[in-house]
């Protein structure tokens, strides 16, 4: 900030709609990531290793790829007590999940947008895991259909 433009007096400075400094810099200078055609790389095809797994967990249990735009996506599970189950589930496992939609029945995935894509499939190994344990597998998922 400009010294001519920071006139706050003591404890005038926050609030919600006078932004951050820090995080005005902080994504000036992420901005220089997409720049990079190696990172740009990597995130489409971190994106497509998501969507191909999620695609493959909605095969095995009771849920549909809410759409979403790169690594920002979520599972719909249709019912939100059995998302929390399952975000409790992939906590005690170590990966942090969080819940949304209008009955909290999604559940969101927001990997860092740099992330390996060996701790990408660590991370989605957990979310399977945890949908394993949380969530019955139907019989049709499990081989019982004709």
């Amino acid at each position: 900030m400009r010294p001519e433009l920071d006139v706050w007096e003591p404890g005038e400075h926050n609030g919600t709609f006078r932004g951050l400094n820090l995080a005005f810099v902080t994504a000036t200078a992420a901005l220089d990531f997409w720049d990079d055609p190696a990172f740009l790389e990597l995130v489409q095809s971190n994106s497509e290793q998501l969507r191909d797994t999620l695609d493959g967990l909605c095969e095995r249990f009771p849920s549909a790829v809410r759409k979403g735009r790169g690594l920002f996506t979520g599972l719909e599970l249709h019912d939100a007590e059995a998302a929390q189950r399952a975000k409790h589930e992939a906590f005690e496992r170590g990966l942090i999940l969080e819940t949304c939609g209008p009955t909290g029945s999604v559940l969101k995935t927001t990997p860092p947008i740099n992330i390996t894509p060996e701790t990408l499939a660590e991370g989605l190994d957990v979310l399977e895991g945890a949908l394993t344990c949380a969530l019955p597998t139907p019989a049709w998922a499990a081989g019982g259909r004709d």
